[in-house]
């Protein structure tokens, strides 16, 4: 599999799937100008939660609308994805086995590259123990629409993610969105003809529209995890 997603919650449903079907994946990810890669097999080398073990908290890192991104930095990630992946697939089941992961930093603007070797976490909650967190529990990044209220209720992607800074998160937010203000513990911002009222565990209401796809779509443009 290959990740063309554009937010966490998805890439670690993936790396649940995955690991829990022995199926290699290839992890890609791109903000600004910045990217990071990383083949991921099963039972074998490092999985996504050896390296990220928890998924930051609600909006404590940049995301694509609220930090861009260049064309020629997603263009670079496709092509080490498609390239690790025609490894993997080329590859016997012998060269399978003695696969080491390596997590690949690219820099598009500055034209810097670094790789990391990534080791396999013995502790490691999804390859190691084999729990399944992201694909058992459904009520975590769930979305509810708020009867008669045009509203839409968001949870975080996971119960156990660190809560928000939610200063850091206002202080990142003034260069994309409009009228943002923390006040009382809340953080309330508007963009896109939406109202946010952000909570300090991360859960937010997006006033402005009852569509469950919609709102999370704003959840992850704003807040990003």
């Amino acid at each position: 599999m290959l990740d063309g997603t554009d937010n966490l919650a998805t890439r670690y449903l993936i790396n649940d799937f995955a690991v829990e079907r022995s199926i290699p994946w290839v992890y890609g990810g791109v903000v600004g100008g910045a990217g990071l890669v990383m083949p991921i097999v099963p039972g074998v080398s490092a999985c996504l939660r050896c390296i990220f073990p928890e998924p930051p908290p609600p909006g404590a890192l940049p995301t694509c609308d609220t930090a861009g991104v260049i064309l020629p930095a997603v263009s670079a990630v496709a092509a080490l994805q498609a390239g690790a992946a025609l490894r993997l697939l080329a590859s016997e089941p012998a060269e399978l086995a003695r696969f080491e992961a390596q997590l690949v930093e690219i820099d598009a603007w500055f034209l810097e590259a670094h790789q990391v070797n990534a080791t396999r976490a013995p502790g490691c909650p999804c390859c190691g123990e084999r729990i399944y967190a992201f694909l058992d529990a459904p009520n975590e990044g769930s979305a509810v629409s708020l009867c008669g209220r045009n509203t839409v209720q968001i949870r975080p992607t996971h119960a156990k993610s660190a809560r928000p800074d939610l200063a850091q998160v206002a202080a990142r937010l003034r260069a994309s969105a409009d009228g943002v203000e923390l006040t009382g513990g809340l953080l309330v911002f508007r963009a896109e003809d939406s109202r946010f009222t952000v909570f300090p565990d991360g859960r937010a209401l997006i006033e402005g529209t009852s569509d469950l796809d919609r709102a999370r779509t704003l959840y992850d443009r704003y807040l990003g995890a």
